[in-house]
């Protein structure tokens, strides 16, 4: 489920003393409110600089999520996205430190003009080099339990590095430059896999499924893809879904369900 929010304030003092080392002394901290995965997020301001901090307690159930953060950032960055300065362990508190970049999160609406910038983001991961198998998990690995018999095999040849989380508060667009963050779910698999993932989030930002496919049509990896391969991962992401919210009914996540499920309709009659 979604963490709520704590403010800097409310952090353990050890901790502060042990992010002040990196730092120097805080003056202010800020908590931001975007994001869902994270119990502190917050802009930290010195005399001389301004981090973004997020983290949370080493005990967590979504503590992993920022592990695989903290280990797919030396690929990454900072070609896409902020780099983490560095990290904090203390007082039962696990903290990344990031370069802060200032930017707004991308418009996915069916008329934005956001949307060119997005698909060029989403092109440059496509180039980026395959981090080894000790630093992110496979496609085949995370859909696995929700594959037809022998799909989840098949995608093992795919070998390009994904996000698998685009939504739109995870695009920053900046004047110079965008940034793709909060790399909680970094996958290795076909360079397919991002693109449905993103259509699945311009459908929840309002567009219908053949709008979204069409604004991802030109993507190199969404013009070479395999449709059958395509249309097995498809359902097995909408399984995935409904079992999400079987166990965590919030809003959005019921939502994005109803979008796998009529991507999926759309995508099936496509290859009739």
């Amino acid at each position: 489920m979604s963490m709520s929010r704590i403010d800097w304030e409310h952090l353990p003092e050890h901790v502060h003393h042990a992010v002040e080392a990196h730092t120097g002394p805080v003056i202010k901290a800020e908590t931001v409110s975007g994001g869902k995965n994270s119990r502190i997020a917050a802009c930290v301001f010195t005399a001389d600089q301004l981090v973004f901090v997020k983290g949370m307690p080493s005990d967590h159930l979504q503590h992993p999520a920022q592990q695989r953060e903290a280990a797919i950032n030396p690929y990454v960055a900072p070609r896409l996205a902020s780099t983490i300065l560095w990290r904090v362990q203390d007082s039962g508190w696990d903290l990344l430190g990031f370069e802060n970049v200032s930017g707004r999160h991308a418009d996915y609406g069916p008329s934005s003009p956001d949307l060119p910038r997005v698909l060029r983001l989403a092109g440059e991961l496509a180039q980026v080099d395959t981090p080894p198998a000790s630093v992110v998990r496979t496609v085949e690995q995370r859909w696995a339990a929700h594959a037809d018999p022998g799909a989840a095999e098949r995608w093992r040849a795919g070998r390009t590095l994904l996000h698998t989380d685009l939504a739109s508060d995870n695009v920053l667009l900046g004047e110079t430059r965008d940034w793709l963050i909060d790399w909680a779910w970094p996958t290795v698999g076909p360079a397919w896999v991002d693109p449905v993932v993103l259509i699945l989030r311009l459908m929840e930002a309002g567009h219908t499924a053949a709008q979204a496919d069409a604004a991802c049509g030109g993507l190199p990896a969404w013009q070479g893809a395999d449709r059958a391969e395509v249309a097995s991962f498809s359902a097995a992401n909408a399984r995935l879904w409904k079992s999400i919210t079987v166990h965590d009914p919030e809003p959005w996540k019921l939502h994005m369900a109803r979008m796998a499920e009529q991507w999926c309709s759309y995508y099936w009659s496509g290859m009739d």
